[in-house]
């Protein structure tokens, strides 16, 4: 916070009594991003790298972390689950002397938490190390805010909001430096909400499956802003049909309907772990009396 104060202060400084100063260097650098922006799919491409890149410049100082919180134990966990072919694992023989924080035994041995997170994790963990795939899943949701944002706002100023998020949220907060971030879910969000304003203006198949591909992310990361976003995007007018636009406009229907039934009703996920696929694996840990009482359970 020091830190930011005094290059507040120094740009202030400079402006109020050296308004010239770097005025050739700014320009240049502003006429690079405004080039920068135009293109929008290289755009979308250069800001992902770069966050990569950036992140692996400053190891020495942030270097790989590891798990301190139950939260993280428990993705990293299921994890490994996935990374060996597994949904979850049988009921263990000693339960009763290995319960721990939001991990289930019965009917299954896993975890509470929806899989989506997990499943970047276990990216990560077959191509070298979990962390990897947080690296990955990050810069995807900084791709992702960017291509949201480049739907809603000029170019420019979507750019401007991108590098905000990489320096706020990809580099220095937990979300790039643990295992339980958000950025799976921000950037199932960020898919769906960058869809929206595209499927008002045109109908096309590629939006249609970025925004089913956003809302079966959030259904297995987080339901509840599925159901915001979801109805966010149902109720968003889109273009007026032609005979153009009429099989992307049945596409876009077709996958986003299939979209929010996968995620309700075929959840394989759910299905093994409390063998209902509409039951969530957070109703065991928090309706055990543990939890509601505070009384342990009994223990043969």
């Amino acid at each position: 916070m020091l830190e930011a104060l005094w290059i507040a202060a120094y740009l202030l400084a400079t402006s109020w009594f050296a308004p010239p100063l770097g005025h050739g260097l700014y320009t240049a650098i502003e006429n690079f991003f405004s080039c920068l922006a135009a293109k929008s799919s290289r755009c979308v491409l250069a800001i992902f790298f770069a966050t990569i890149v950036v992140r692996l410049l400053i190891l020495p100082i942030f270097p790989i972390p590891h798990p301190y919180i139950p939260d993280e134990f428990c993705y990293l966990l299921q994890a490994d689950m996935f990374a060996h072919g597994h949904i979850s694992y049988p009921p263990h023989p000693m339960a009763a002397y290995l319960e721990t924080f939001y991990v289930t035994f019965h009917p299954t041995y896993s975890t509470m938490y929806s899989p989506a997170q997990s499943v970047a994790l276990a990216l990560g963990q077959l191509l070298g190390h979990p962390w990897i795939g947080v690296l990955l899943s990050t810069s995807a949701m900084v791709a992702a805010i960017l291509w949201m944002l480049q739907g809603w706002l000029p170019p420019r100023w979507a750019l401007l909001g991108a590098i905000i998020v990489l320096i706020r949220i990809a580099l220095f907060s937990y979300w790039m430096n643990s295992y339980w971030g958000g950025s799976v879910a921000a950037l199932g969000a960020a898919l769906v909400l960058g869809a929206i304003p595209r499927l008002k203006k045109t109908q096309r198949t590629r939006d249609a499956l970025l925004l089913g591909f956003g809302i079966i992310i959030l259904a297995n990361s987080r339901p509840v802003t599925l159901f915001f976003s979801a109805s966010a995007s149902s109720s968003s007018p889109t273009a007026a049909p032609s005979k153009a636009s009429s099989s992307a406009s049945r596409s876009q229907s077709f996958f986003s309907s299939g979209s929010l039934i996968f995620a309700k009703n075929n959840n394989p996920s759910l299905s093994v772990v409390s063998s209902f696929p509409s039951f969530s694996a957070y109703s065991p840990i928090f309706s055990s009396p543990s939890i509601t009482t505070g009384a342990s359970p009994a223990i043969p």
